[in-house]
């Protein structure tokens, strides 16, 4: 400080307006990025299309605020690999995960970027089996599925592919299921279709990434899956005239 006396007799002043104009600007800027923030995210998610609009210097320091915030360590080149990462993914419909540790991830796609964490689903190994109608509590999530007689209702409207209810013929393969998560050698035939297919190739037709699938919920016998819930349904359970079971999965 005496230096900067002999240079400028003022000098503690002026080093003090600087850092209370420096304070200042920080402020500004972390006002402008949570303006951005909250027009960018949507059900804790990034919007992509709404992200690749920003320039790299607003990108840089959304990613070195989240992750401060996750506590996690990082310096120039942490931050400057994850937002190549993300840009890399953009345009990429299946998306793709950037592992930040070992129960975290950065998923980033054409539609959103957000963080993922290992579930139980994508933990537990067990299977609930499935013997009759009736409700059920699928081990190791918070779902319960429900399988029941048809009523006959004249009016019936089939729900979407994507809803986690449908209407079932089960005449010829009987109530006897588990549910349970993916594995390596199943298989589906899907709707509409004669033959089978590996589940992988399954998923990958419907654009599901790879984080989603180890979280769906399979009605399966041995290998072979009837109902990825929430995606598609075997053909083999297809109904030509008239439901006999409408199967739902639902929060517990």
């Amino acid at each position: 400080m005496p230096l900067f006396d002999e240079i400028n007799f003022h000098s503690e002043k002026a080093i003090n307006s600087l850092a209370e104009l420096a304070i200042s600007q920080t402020k500004i800027v972390d006002e402008y990025i949570n303006s951005i923030m909250k027009d960018i995210y949507v059900d804790k998610k990034i919007v992509s299309e709404k992200f690749k609009m920003l320039s790299d210097d607003v990108m840089q320091k959304i990613i070195y605020d989240a992750l401060l915030k996750l506590d996690l360590d990082y310096d120039r080149k942490k931050i400057t690999d994850i937002l190549e990462f993300i840009k890399n993914n953009l345009e990429s419909k299946s998306g793709s995960r950037y592992s930040l540790t070992k129960d975290l991830w950065l998923f980033a796609s054409s539609k959103y970027i957000y963080l993922i964490t290992r579930t139980k689903a994508q933990e537990n190994k067990n299977e609930t089996t499935v013997s009759n109608e009736g409700e059920y509590e699928v081990l190791g999530t918070n779902f319960v599925f429900s399988i029941q007689k048809y009523s006959g209702k004249s009016d019936i409207k089939f729900p979407d592919e994507k809803e986690k209810i449908a209407y079932v013929n089960l005449e010829n393969i009987g109530v006897d299921f588990t549910l349970r998560t993916r594995r390596d050698g199943d298989f589906i035939t899907p709707f509409g279709m004669k033959g089978s297919m590996k589940l992988k190739k399954y998923l990958n037709s419907k654009r599901i990434s790879l984080h989603e699938r180890d979280g769906l919920i399979l009605l399966a016998k041995g290998s072979e899956i009837f109902w990825v819930a929430g995606v598609g349904l075997s053909d083999k359970l297809k109904v030509v005239n008239e439901p006999t079971h409408v199967i739902e999965l639902r929060n517990s």
